[in-house]
C-alpha cells in the first residue's frame, strides 16, 4: 500500500525542518484491522505521533473524541455505519477545532469545504505517510 496525499501542502515542509516538539496525540479510524495495526506502528515509529486511540467504526470515533486527550484524527472514508464524512461532520459540531484527515483507496473528494484538514490517499508504501500526514496537521492556514 502506497500512500499519496492530493494536495500539495504536505510535501511543502520537510519534516526535518519542522521544530522539535512534542508527538501529536492521534486517533486512527478505520474497519481494516490490518491496515490499522501497520498504521499504528509506521506512525509511533516517526516519533512525531502519540497514537492514542484506534477505532473500527464511526460510532468508536465520536466516542475516542470524548473520551480521550487527542490532537488530530485520521479518518477512513468508508466506514460502517457512519463513514468518514458523517463522522468529520458531526466533529464540526462537536469538537470545532480539531483537524481531521480524511484517507481512502478513492480518489480525492471534496473534504475541505466539509471542515477536514487534508485528504490522503491509500496505495503503495507507507514510507512517507508519517510525513505526509505531519505536514498536512502542522500546515498553517
Amino acid at each position: 500500500m502506497a500512500w499519496q496525499q492530493s494536495s500539495a501542502l504536505a510535501d511543502e515542509v520537510p519534516l526535518a525542518t519542522v521544530p522539535a516538539a512534542a508527538p501529536l496525540n492521534i486517533a486512527i479510524v478505520d474497519d481494516e484491522r490490518e491496515l490499522t495495526k501497520l498504521l499504528v506502528m509506521v506512525l509511533n515509529a516517526s516519533g512525531k505521533f502519540n497514537v492514542v486511540a484506534t477505532a473500527a467504526s464511526g460510532a468508536e470515533a465520536l466516542s475516542i473524541v470524548k473520551d480521550r486527550d487527542i490532537d488530530a484524527l485520521l479518518v477512513d472514508l468508508c466506514l460502517p455505519g457512519l463513514n468518514g464524512i458523517m463522522v468529520l461532520e458531526r466533529l464540526r459540531e462537536t469538537a470545532p477545532g480539531l483537524p481531521v484527515v480524511i484517507m481512502s483507496g478513492f480518489p480525492i473528494v471534496d473534504v475541505y469545504s466539509r471542515g477536514a484538514k487534508g485528504y490522503l490517499e491509500k496505495h503503495g508504501d507507507l514510507e512517507d505517510f508519517p510525513t505526509k500526514l505531519f505536514n498536512l496537521l502542522v500546515t498553517v492556514e
